[in-house]
């Protein structure tokens, strides 16, 4: 029994831009697939660093809504790695010191149960 799978799109890879202006130039001389293309389509194969593709001014045309492309600045730019893992490495330090913390506490609880009952014991006899 075999099965094969079918391949239903191209695998496009994803192209990155660091700048609006590299993205400027790269739209002019891709005009027409550009202005073809849904900027949902649009936003999975093109990442302009810290910009987003929407479209303003829409219009339908021959059945089709179309509009200026136009880069939306990001609202939340994701942390890079480095402070990440800062980050994560001193939240662990606050668990160890919450946990010995804990310990700490336990242990004087016991020993503030052994008193409780030894005082309990001498005014009971």
């Amino acid at each position: 029994m075999s099965t094969s799978v079918k391949i239903i799109g191209e695998h496009k890879q994803r192209r990155t831009f660091d700048t609006p202006d590299e993205f400027n130039r790269y739209y002019e001389t891709h005009r027409s697939d550009i202005d073809n293309t849904t900027t949902n389509q649009l936003n999975k194969e093109l990442c302009i660093v810290g910009y987003k593709i929407g479209r303003r001014h829409m219009q339908v045309v021959d059945g089709k809504r179309v509009g200026e492309i136009h880069l939306i600045p990001n609202r939340e730019v994701p942390p890079d790695n480095t402070s990440q893992d800062h980050t994560l490495s001193e939240q662990w330090e606050v668990i160890k010191g919450l946990a010995s913390e804990v310990d700490r506490i336990g242990a004087k609880m016991k020993h503030l149960e052994t008193s409780l009952s030894q005082v309990l014991a001498i005014i009971n006899s």
